[in-house]
């Protein structure tokens, strides 16, 4: 990697990370005649994806307006330790109308180099009941938010945050509770999970640790798998150890397969854990 230094620049100090399988490292060196070199090995002290294990970011807002772009993305899920990321479309609260859009759903949105894999989704909000995340669908459901969010605004709460996430499933998708049901003023999530409306739960972000209501739903028999994902480009902040993709992460068994319905399967088999 070549960076070109600030005019007067005596000393130069680089920080390297490679996901969270890597032990991040860093190294120092004078300026010399305007150039610096520094040398950095990283040391691997886990290797999960030999275990068959595929590292996701299960939630980023990023637009992929046409498939151009996505050798960009996969060079950097590489470059970050990742087998696989979820780009979600979202509506209003950050930005007006749509934004993080992606050109295709389903299997027609992937972008997948033989190893890496980027499968797009939703994140459907409403005020009220709360976030959810759909993971796969094939197709988008509107209105993507209601209850105020959005421009122009969805003024009603409706449908039903348990409609939505069951319509995901018809659409080849999993529906899970965002955020671990940290937003809304009136979450529904726990009657959404004891109805069977729900897949996963997401107990946390790169900003978020929220698993509170998942642990009372386990203690009451409700076994949902974890899931979990950076939320970018909310609250990209970063110390020099943690990469940018996939700084909290979800790992999910499917014998090494990478296909969305492989991962698909091992995370309803509860196959998954997550780490930062």
């Amino acid at each position: 990697v070549e960076i070109e230094l600030p005019e007067g620049t005596r000393r130069v100090e680089a920080h390297a990370a490679r996901g969270l399988e890597y032990r991040s490292a860093s190294g120092a060196s004078e300026v010399l005649d305007s150039r610096a070199r520094i040398g950095i090995r990283l040391e691997r002290w886990t290797d999960q994806e030999s275990r068959g294990w595929i590292a996701t970011d299960g939630h980023v807002h990023y637009g992929r307006p046409d498939p151009s772009g996505d050798k960009d993305w996969l060079a950097m899920m590489e470059a970050d330790g990742l087998d696989q990321a979820h780009f979600l479309l979202a509506r209003g609260g950050n930005l007006p109308g749509l934004w993080a859009e992606q050109h295709a759903f389903g299997s027609k949105g992937e972008a997948f180099d033989g190893t890496r894999l980027i499968r797009p989704g939703e994140e459907y909000r409403d005020s009220a009941q709360g976030h959810v995340n759909l993971l796969g669908i094939e197709e988008m459901i509107p209105p993507v938010s209601t209850g105020d969010l959005g421009d122009p605004a969805a003024p009603f709460t409706y449908p039903e945050l348990l409609e939505v996430m069951l319509r995901a499933r018809t659409l080849g998708g999993l529906a899970g509770v965002a955020h671990g049901a940290a937003l809304g003023e009136e979450p529904t999530a726990v009657v959404d999970a004891v109805l069977g409306g729900v897949d996963f739960w997401e107990i946390a972000n790169a900003h978020l640790y929220w698993p509170s209501l998942w642990y009372r739903l386990m203690n009451c028999g409700y076994a949902l798998p974890p899931a979990g994902g950076t939320d970018l480009p909310n609250f990209p902040q970063r110390d020099p150890w943690q990469p940018f993709l996939g700084s909290l992460r979800m790992y999910v068994q499917t014998g090494g397969r990478r296909t969305f319905d492989a991962w698909k399967a091992g995370l309803l088999r509860g196959d998954v854990f997550v780490t930062s």
